[in-house]
C-alpha cells in the first residue's frame, strides 16, 4: 500500500483549526481539589487513607458497593468502621511500608445481613512530595454476581456431568440386567420347583416313617433303616432344606430388586416431566447405597403408602436422595460414637403437595452454618471428602427443577433433619430443561 497523502496546514481551513491556549488561558485549580474530584468521580471503588488507616477520600463507587459504611468516611479509621482480619492489616502494613501488593480475590460477610460477598482487591502505596509513604491506595471491585454466574454455570457443568454418567451406568446397568435377566431367572426357577419338590420329599419321608412305625419290620432292617437315618441326619434336612430354599429364593429376589432399583435409579433422564413415585425413589435410593451405610446406620423408612405421584424427574429426584443419605451417613461417621447411627426417610401427603424428610443422629449443623449450606461450593468436610456441590445441585434441583422447597435444621449431636416439599404440579420453569 502507498503512503497516505501528506496534509500541509495551509491545506486546512481556518475554521477547524483549534486554538492554542496559553497556559494563562487555564483556570487555576487547587491540586487537592483537582484529586478529590478524580477519586470521586472514577467508576472503581477506590478510597485513599493515610498512614493510620483514616479515610482522607473514597469514590462514589465505593459508596455504592459497601453502602453498609457510614455515609461520610472522612477521617474515620477503616479498622473501626468494618472489621478487617490480620492477614489484611498485615498487608496493609506492607504497602505501608512502600510494597504495591498484588491483586487478590477475597470474601466477606456484609456485617449488615451476613450476606457472602466477593471482592477483587488491590492496595497500593502513594507518596507525599517529599518523597515519603503518605497512606495507600485501596482498589476493590464487587465480583458477586460474577461469582454467583460461575457458580450457576459450573452447577449446569456438574449436573450435565452427572447426567452423562448416568446415562453411561443407566446403558451399562441395562445390559448387565439384560445379560443376567435369563440366568437369575432359571435358578429362580429352579429353586421355586426345589422348594415344593422338598416339601413333597419330606412328607413322603414323614409317610414313609408313619407306616413303618406301624409295621412288624424285623430287628436288623429296623437297625439299619435308623443308621441309615443317622448318617443323612435326616433330623437335621428335614428341619433345614425347606428353610435352606426358601432362603434362596429370597437372596435371588434381592438381587433382582437390586438390579432393577439400579436400572430405574440410573436410567437416562428425558426432558419431559413424567409422573414420579417418590416412595419408589426413596427405595431405591436405600437399595443403591446400601453398601455404604449397611456398617455405619440403621434405616428406618416411614412412607406415607397413599401419596400421590408427582411430575417430575425421577432421576433427579434420586440424585438428591442419594445425597442426602451420603451426608447423613457422614455425619454419622464424624460423631464417633459407638455403635450404629440411625437415618430415618419419611413421606407425608399434605394436600397439594409431598412432604419428604431425612433425619440422622450425626454430629450435625452448626447454627452460623445453616445459611450457608446450599451455597455453591460450600462444606465443612475435610478435603477429599466433599466439594461443596452436592447440597447445591440438590436445591437446584428441588427449587428450579420441580418448584419445591428445600430446608435443614440441626441440633447439633442429636438430630439433623433436611425436609423437601414438592408441588404435585408445577408450571414450566423459564429455562425448561435446565435446572442450575
Amino acid at each position: 500500500m502507498g503512503q497516505p497523502p501528506r496534509i500541509d496546514k495551509a491545506d486546512v481551513p481556518p475554521q477547524t483549526r483549534l486554538p492554542r491556549a496559553s497556559l494563562a488561558e487555564i483556570p487555576a485549580m487547587p491540586s487537592e481539589s483537582v484529586l478529590r474530584r478524580f477519586v470521586e468521580h472514577v467508576p472503581v471503588a477506590a478510597a485513599m487513607f493515610d498512614r493510620q488507616m483514616r479515610y482522607l477520600l473514597a469514590s462514589r463507587r465505593w459508596y455504592a458497593d459497601f453502602d453498609f459504611l457510614p455515609p461520610r468516611l472522612e477521617g474515620l479509621c477503616h479498622y473501626d468502621v468494618v472489621p478487617v482480619a490480620e492477614q489484611w492489616r498485615d498487608r496493609h502494613a506492607l504497602a505501608l511500608a512502600g510494597e504495591d501488593m498484588p491483586v487478590v480475590e477475597v470474601s466477606f460477610e456484609r456485617p449488615d445481613n451476613g450476606k457472602t460477598e466477593w471482592i477483587t482487591t488491590q492496595s497500593l502505596p502513594w507518596t507525599r512530595d517529599d518523597g515519603e509513604v503518605g497512606g495507600i491506595l485501596i482498589f476493590a471491585e464487587l465480583i458477586t454476581a460474577k461469582k454467583e454466574a460461575a457458580a450457576a454455570e459450573e452447577r449446569r457443568q456438574a449436573l450435565w456431568l452427572h447426567q452423562q454418567k448416568m446415562e453411561a451406568l443407566g446403558t451399562l446397568a441395562g445390559g448387565i440386567a439384560h445379560e443376567i435377566n435369563s440366568p437369575i431367572q432359571y435358578i429362580s426357577d429352579n429353586l421355586a420347583f426345589l422348594e415344593n419338590a422338598v416339601g413333597d420329599i419330606v412328607r413322603l419321608v414323614d409317610a414313609y416313617r408313619g407306616a413303618l412305625a406301624e409295621c412288624e419290620v424285623p430287628p436288623d432292617i429296623r437297625q439299619h433303616l435308623h443308621k441309615a437315618e443317622q448318617a443323612a441326619d435326616l433330623a437335621f434336612l428335614h428341619a433345614e432344606t425347606g428353610e435352606s430354599v426358601h432362603q434362596a429364593l429370597s437372596g435371588i429376589r434381592s438381587i433382582s430388586r437390586i438390579v432393577s432399583a439400579i436400572k430405574t435409579f440410573s436410567h437416562p433422564g428425558n426432558f419431559e416431566r413424567a409422573p414420579v413415585d417418590l416412595n419408589a425413589v426413596i427405595r431405591d435410593a436405600v437399595v443403591v447405597s446400601r453398601n455404604q451405610w449397611k456398617l455405619l446406620a440403621e434405616i428406618e423408612e416411614d412412607l406415607d403408602e397413599a401419596l400421590p405421584p408427582i411430575l417430575g424427574h425421577g432421576d433427579q429426584l434420586g440424585q438428591v436422595l442419594l445425597n442426602l443419605i451420603v451426608n447423613s451417613l457422614q455425619a454419622i461417621e464424624d460423631a464417633g460414637t459407638s455403635g450404629k447411627g440411625h437415618i430415618r426417610l419419611y413421606s407425608r401427603d399434605l394436600g397439594d403437595r409431598a412432604e419428604i424428610r431425612v433425619e440422622d443422629d450425626g454430629i450435625g449443623i452448626p447454627a452460623h452454618h445453616l445459611g450457608k449450606i446450599f451455597d455453591p461450593f460450600f462444606t465443612t468436610k475435610a478435603p477429599g471428602r466433599g466439594t461443596g456441590q452436592g447440597l447445591s445441585i440438590a436445591h437446584a434441583i428441588v427449587v428450579r427443577g420441580h418448584g419445591g422447597s428445600i430446608r435443614g435444621e440441626s441440633d447439633p449431636g442429636r438430630l439433623t433433619r433436611f425436609t423437601i416439599e414438592l408441588p404435585y404440579r408445577i408450571s414450566p420453569p423459564d429455562d425448561e430443561g435446565g435446572i442450575a
